[in-house]
């Protein structure tokens, strides 16, 4: 009987210790002056919970709030949560109108810190990074190391998707799986969105179009002084080093060297370049691997799209249509 007793107790203990506690910051109030400071996982964890777990501030409070982290953050426990589908990430799209769509349209300085050993399980869900959506935010000086994220479509180790938002200083590392398209080591879908000095060395693995170390796939941003050292895997189209697409955008002072592998519209930096996108001063060092259409540089290069300044030195190998830049 005490032997049954001991073992219901540490079962108990476990579940605690291993499971999701919501913890409202100690201090700041969310403002621009004050932000929430985030020293814990169960500060972390306050942020993105739902509302039956946090009702004041609710989530469109907190996701527009204005955030200060002030220590590193280890997460691996994040495996086991939600019947191991883990961290449930910052911003909701369900579908056209739906009431609970939401964005995290706030700010997080992660002041160098590190979140480590995140992990996200969710193959059959779309929108899915620690910021699934973000619209109109700012992230910067945030390192997210050794994390597991999968997911369906527009997924990224940073963010799902982004859009109008500025992405400064951060970064990823571990790997990232996306069983759709649009699957990026940093982000999965990056729309008019200012990227400076960020990297992922995440490895990156698709079962779809759209799939790249940095970005999935780009539409009028900005990115510069920006790299990816992963290898991206996939069987699929537009499949990139740095970005499976570029889309009437700026990309400067950018590269990439890891190994690329994929389908059709295969290069060692972008997978396509088209609609007046600007590609300058950028390189590739990765050996690429592609059926047809498949460069070092870029798989193909359309509809006005421009290349100046730009190199690649790692090997080359395809079927049709094969080119070393």
């Amino acid at each position: 009987m005490k032997s049954i007793i001991l073992i219901i107790s540490m079962a108990l203990i476990y579940t605690y210790l291993f499971s999701q506690i919501a913890i409202m910051p100690g201090a700041g109030n969310g403002t621009e002056e004050s932000p929430y400071e985030i020293m814990s996982l169960d500060n972390l964890y306050w942020i993105t919970a739902s509302n039956d777990i946090v009702e004041t501030p609710d989530r469109e409070v907190r996701w527009s709030s204005h955030y200060l982290q002030t220590d590193n953050i280890y997460a691996e426990e994040t495996e086991t949560w939600f019947d191991g589908e883990g961290w449930p990430p910052i911003g909701i799209y369900i579908e056209p109108d739906h009431p609970d769509n939401l964005s995290f349209t706030g700010e997080y300085n992660g002041q160098n810190y590190l979140i480590e050993g995140l992990h996200i399980n969710r193959s059959g869900q779309n929108y899915i990074g620690f910021w699934g959506i973000c619209e109109g935010a700012r992230i910067e000086n945030l390192g997210l190391t050794d994390l597991n994220v999968s997911g369906g479509m527009y997924v990224g180790g940073l963010i799902g998707l982004a859009m109008d938002s500025e992405i400064i200083n951060s970064y990823t590392t571990g790997n990232v799986l996306g069983s759709d398209e649009r699957v990026g080591g940093l982000i999965g879908n990056n729309i008019s969105t200012f990227i400076s000095h960020c990297h992922s060395r995440a490895d990156v693995v698709g079962e779809n179009q759209l799939v790249a170390g940095l970005l999935g796939v780009d539409f009028y941003s900005m990115i510069e002084n920006s790299f990816s050292t992963g290898d991206v895997v996939t069987q699929a189209d537009y499949v990139g080093g740095l970005i499976g697409a570029v889309n009437d955008s700026y990309v400067n002072k950018c590269f990439s060297i890891g190994n690329v592998t994929g389908n059709i519209r295969v290069g060692g930096l972008l997978g396509i370049n088209r609609e007046y996108s600007n590609v300058s001063n950028c390189y590739s060092r990765g050996n690429v691997v592609g059926y047809a259409r498949v460069g070092g540089l870029s798989g193909v290069v359309i509809n006005n799209g421009m290349i100046q300044h730009c190199y690649s030195t790692g090997s080359v190998s395809g079927d049709n249509n094969v080119g070393g830049l």
